[in-house]
């Protein structure tokens, strides 16, 4: 084989390659407006500009296309958390800008939180999300306790347990919020998590003495 054949075969695999993730992000954008039941394989082609049959070129069913774009979806998440979490800001301005963001994200992708919850046989997508997400939490939230500025249980089974709970009730309360109900629960929620955070850093403050 030349090395002409080898750069034609790099670049057909590049174009390749950035047709896949096209059609993934035009999916993710499709799922995200109507939802899994009411999106079809011709939407999400509609949206990436490609036929049809293209889609099928890369995946052989809608349910293994919202799968994928699930995956697409976390994993931005995941690491828009990672860099907000690593500023050099103040850790009570980090977490409150995860909190508005991270809300803000659930009402954009709110059709597609309830496909997830609404067959069983994707909860593995769920937990798995989930855990990468509270290990995330679980080491900035430990960075707090030993900066001094945020309290919590010693024991790390405990930490855990309490954050994945809370990181799952979450979710599940929001998906089954009625569209024309969603912001209003959003906010709620929103609101608490703040409250509870805000407990936290004044308690270390109370320990401390400073309050």
């Amino acid at each position: 084989m030349t090395i002409h054949s080898l750069k034609e075969r790099e670049v057909a695999r590049q174009l390749d390659d950035e047709k896949k993730q096209r059609i993934l992000e035009s999916a993710f954008e499709a799922f995200g407006e109507a939802g899994l039941a009411n999106t079809t394989i011709k939407d999400i082609a509609s949206h990436a500009g490609v036929a049809a049959g293209t889609v099928y070129t890369y995946f052989t069913t809608k349910e293994e296309v919202f799968r994928a774009a699930v995956d697409l979806g976390w994993n931005r998440f995941h690491d828009d958390m990672a860099e907000m979490l690593e500023t050099d800001e103040p850790f009570e301005v980090r977490i409150n800008n995860l909190i508005d963001y991270g809300f803000d994200l659930l009402i954009r992708v709110h059709p597609i939180l309830r496909g997830m919850f609404s067959d069983a046989n994707r909860m593995d997508l769920l937990t798995h999300h989930v855990d990468v997400l509270c290990t995330g939490m679980e080491r900035f939230f430990e960075q707090g306790r030993r900066s001094g500025v945020l309290v919590g249980s010693p024991n790390p089974r405990v930490r855990r347990f309490f954050l994945n709970s809370v990181v799952s009730g979450i979710l599940l309360n929001i998906s089954v919020a009625p569209p024309e109900r969603l912001r209003d629960e959003v906010e709620s929620i929103k609101t608490a998590v703040q409250e509870m955070m805000r407990e936290s850093l004044v308690a270390r403050a109370v320990v401390e003495g400073r309050l």
